[in-house]
């Protein structure tokens, strides 16, 4: 990378580089664009849909539900990157298998009893 611009786009959330690239047969020319996803790398994580997690109110703390044998569980996490409409989410509670309430959870509390629709 030779140079990268310090503004990040808010609607995109993507920002502008420069980059070095060889072009000795002249295929790449001025004006051109392109669109490149750079794998910096891979790790297994969790990722959920952004509308299922919750942030507690008055603080930045951002949580989860998850089924427990038709119960309700609260589980606190952090949050991690972005792909489009999903997040990483970072927790030592949660773990591959466990099913994540997906709608009504504004309205649910800790422990309360779920009705699980398929």
């Amino acid at each position: 990378v030779i140079n990268r611009y310090p503004v990040i786009d808010a609607i995109s959330h993507s920002f502008k580089v420069e980059i070095k690239i060889p072009n000795s047969k002249l295929e790449l020319r001025p004006g051109m664009f392109s669109r490149i996803n750079l794998v910096i790398g891979s790790a297994e994580t969790i990722l959920v849909p952004s509308n299922t997690i919750l942030q507690q109110e008055g603080t930045n703390k951002r949580f989860v539900f998850i089924n427990k044998n038709n119960v309700a569980k609260k589980i606190y996490v952090k949050i991690g990157r972005r792909f489009d409409d999903s997040f990483e989410i970072i927790s030592n509670e949660i773990k591959e298998g466990d099913q994540l309430v997906i709608a009504g959870q504004a309205v649910l509390s800790n422990n309360s009893k779920i009705n699980v629709i398929k």
